[in-house]
């Protein structure tokens, strides 16, 4: 026993003479400003209400859809699978800690000069590899990443699949505003045609030229309205698939228009320094650097020797009855040292490969990092931006009506002729439609901005609550 501590002391010191350790980890840094650019009024974010920022748009039927489907999308359940599995991994490797044990059975029959002689043995062989120098560590510190890794992933695909749910059915709204529009918008000019028909045009008030532009014109609204009956179905065939659900399976649910869903305008803003903890892209990319981290230290660690304790029970016997009441046992201990003495510095590029996929999940890190900061100050150049240019839209609206009670008062006094009136109302109705149109993007806005942060986690802690409960 000396003699073999005598050896495993050498071994693990000559380990460290030949293989010299590789530089020391080098740490990541970038430098993060302080505060994000914004104009607007701001509040400190909550962090309950970014879990469940949707709520903000206050639409209870936007709320069902995403509390009551979206945890069945086939990708969430695909990535609750990879976290299942994930653990069982690192289960499984935590496993290798604990001794092998191992039974065997076996039967034996010799035929010579017209005799015969039979043997029967049954033994225990237990092996246990000891990681006094605690190899195995950095293992077990990788396969925790990566079942971290895959929790984060999912809370990353949640993140992301909020807000495409969110921005369809914004995209949605705005839709069947338009369609709503556009159908008064056609009752009107329907109506205007008939008279030019019935009346201006038979009087001969009015030239053929000038019936076939208001032909052209009604038209057009009918093309435009056929276009947004197919853009309503392809929304809503998209919300069915995020939501987990068959194509057509929400057109009795979305059939009734709503008006588009508007948070409020002041918005919930935190330091670029927190986006970090709040976005699971970022910690997963951390959590990439723990790992690739982890299996360089034991990559490192390999150099070390391999102590295993052996031991075997064997009961023998030439009959089966010896074997159960009086059979021969034979017990056997001993202990292993290996060492790897060459390998042609297979090991030394090993160690170097792992070190530069080291450095590049730190790199990723930094790039995820720079993209994060990216979309948030984009989001709020866009809620700027939105907000100013939907105030001017309204501002022209509110003239637009005014004006065409002004026209109208006009034509019926027979001082302006038909076309200006009609020039007011197609005035009128593109600047309701421009108005719907930057209300959608205004909404939108925000949910890349409640996205860009992070937010939307409460429904897999509301899960994670109820598993728990139950």
């Amino acid at each position: 026993m000396k003699r073999f501590l005598l050896a495993l002391t050498f071994l693990t010191l000559w380990s460290c003479i030949v293989l010299k350790p590789s530089p020391p980890l080098s740490h990541y840094s970038l430098p993060i400003p302080s505060s994000f650019e914004f104009t607007l009024s701001a509040s400190p974010l909550d962090a309950q209400k970014l879990n469940k920022w949707w709520k903000l748009f206050n639409d209870p039927e936007l709320n069902d859809l995403i509390e009551d489907n979206l945890l069945r999308n086939p990708s969430l359940q695909e990535g609750f699978a990879r976290i299942r599995a994930s653990r069982a991994m690192m289960k499984s490797e935590k496993s290798r800690l604990f001794p092998k044990l191992q039974g065997e059975a076996s039967f034996s029959e010799k035929k010579a000069n017209h005799s015969e002689e039979s043997s029967y043995e049954v033994g225990f062989d237990a092996s246990w590899e000891v990681d006094f120098l605690v190899k195995k560590n950095p293992l077990l510190k990788a396969k925790e990443a990566e079942v971290q890794i895959e929790e984060e992933n999912l809370r990353d695909s949640l993140v992301s699949l909020i807000g495409e749910v969110v921005k369809n059915y914004i995209q949605l709204r705005t839709l069947q505003a338009k369609f709503k529009l556009i159908d008064e918008r056609l009752e009107d000019c329907e109506k205007e045609y008939e008279r030019l028909v019935s009346y201006r045009y038979k009087a001969g008030l009015i030239d053929l030229k000038e019936l076939e532009r208001a032909k052209q014109n009604l038209q057009s609204l009918y093309d435009q309205r056929e276009s947004l009956q197919k853009e309503i179905k392809t929304i809503k065939n998209s919300l069915c698939v995020l939501l987990g659900k068959p194509p057509q399976s929400l057109e009795e649910k979305l059939e009734t228009f709503k008006p588009i869903p508007l948070p409020p305008t002041e918005v919930m803003l935190t330091t670029p320094l927190e986006v970090i903890k709040l976005r699971p892209d970022l910690r997963r990319a951390q959590k990439e650097i723990l790992k690739e981290e982890s299996y360089l230290k034991a990559k490192r660690l390999e150099r070390l020797p391999t102590v295993k304790l052996l031991s075997a029970i064997t009961l023998g016997s030439l009959t089966l009855g010896d074997l159960l009441h009086s059979p021969k046992l034979t017990l056997q201990i001993g202990a292993s040292l290996s060492k790897v003495l060459f390998d042609g510095r297979s090991l030394k590029w090993e160690i170097e490969a792992q070190e530069a996929q080291f450095q590049e999940a730190i790199a990723r890190y930094e790039e995820t990092l720079l993209q994060a900061l990216k979309e948030v100050q984009e989001a709020l150049f866009m809620i700027e931006a939105n907000s100013k240019k939907l105030e001017l839209i309204q501002e022209s609206l509110t003239s637009a009506e005014n004006m065409l009670k002004i026209e109208k008062s006009l034509y019926e006094s027979g001082l302006i002729d038909k076309l200006t009136l009609i020039e007011a109302k197609k005035n009128l109705y593109d600047l309701k439609m421009e108005l719907l149109e930057k209300k959608g993007e205004l909404a939108t806005s925000f949910v890349a901005l409640y996205k860009a942060l992070g937010g939307g986690l409460g429904l897999l802690e509301e899960r994670d609550g109820r598993k728990n409960e139950s």
